[in-house]
């Protein structure tokens, strides 16, 4: 007969493991855990710092009400009915990444979790500390609160496959691109931020950046409106546009055709290291806007002449 405390001694060894086998499995959940929720810093500027509304107050000088186009006339006769089509301005209402708190709830967006609750995991079989994230649910939406790191990310791959596939089939051509860069245009920001009011005049904005930089030496590559500049209390409201592209841009020449525009190569004399990166982080502070199609839909008092 084995004397009792063989079994105490059995029972303590087990209860050991057992909490052993708890802390590892709770230390493997913190890992996991903050990787999944690490976000880049700029983020957290994005869903916490307050911003400044776009609505910009010169709008009052422009046309709010329904602009009467040409009459159209029907009937014979004395009796005539006349129609009269009206003509929207489209205002923009421009957004934040992450500005849906509502939507992580409405699409299921977060942890995934296994039959006993515990998290679902991929980690380096190797060294945990390397490599340990947790699996989540994503809406992949940049105006998701939950999703807008991800997001970014996912998206910024997207851009450097197509970026890298233009450089590889140009080279393929014997039309060599060389490396891309990283370019900011800002308007005169009192023009800008008239110009970014309405869908018509935003999209010729647009436009007409797009159509210069292709004249003045740009080849291919993407635009990246921001309406903010973050300040140290908020992100303020000040028009200007990001762009990634291949050529070599004739800025003397730019300056001279636009007098009052800024025009400068970020970091002119490095090579991006990341393009998937860099359209990442421009993407998590992107301005996303929607499109009003009826005046009469806005709130003109505390949106437009509440302006702040």
């Amino acid at each position: 007969m084995k004397p009792l405390e063989y079994y105490d001694i059995r029972a303590e060894e087990a209860r050991t493991r057992s909490f052993e086998r708890k802390l590892e499995t709770a230390e493997i959940n913190h890992f996991a855990t903050q990787s999944a929720l690490a976000q880049h810093p700029v983020v957290q500027y994005v869903l916490n710092l307050p911003r400044e509304d776009t609505s910009y107050p010169a709008i009052s000088e422009l046309d709010f009400a329904k602009r009467n186009s040409d009459a159209v006339s029907s009937g014979s006769g004395n009796s005539q009915e006349r129609k009269a089509p009206w003509r929207y301005h489209r205002y923009i209402h421009w957004n934040m990444p992450g500005s849906d708190s509502l939507r992580p709830k409405e699409r299921g967006c977060g942890f995934i979790t296994n039959q006993e609750g515990g998290l679902v995991y991929t980690a380096c079989p190797s060294d945990r500390e390397h490599h340990c994230k947790a699996k989540r649910f994503h809406c992949w939406s940049l105006m998701c609160r939950s999703c807008i790191n991800d997001a970014a990310i996912k998206k910024g791959i997207e851009i450097e496959k197509q970026l890298l596939s233009f450089k590889i089939l140009s080279e393929k051509a014997g039309t060599p691109v060389g490396e891309i860069g990283h370019w900011v245009v800002s308007p005169p920001q009192e023009l800008a931020k008239s110009l970014f009011q309405t869908k018509d005049d935003y999209d010729e904005l647009i436009q007409h950046i797009d159509d210069c930089m292709v004249a003045y030496g740009g080849l291919a590559g993407v635009s990246v409106p921001h309406a903010w500049r973050q300040g140290e209390d908020r992100w303020r409201f000040s028009p200007h546009f990001h762009i990634l592209c291949y050529g070599r841009i004739d800025t003397t020449t730019f300056r001279k055709d636009h007098p009052g525009w800024v025009i400068k190569k970020i970091h002119a004399k490095e090579k991006i290291r990341s393009i998937r990166h860099t359209c990442a982080y421009l993407l998590t502070h992107y301005s996303i806007g929607i499109a009003e199609n009826d005046p009469d839909s806005i709130d003109w008092d505390s949106r437009f002449l509440m302006a702040r």
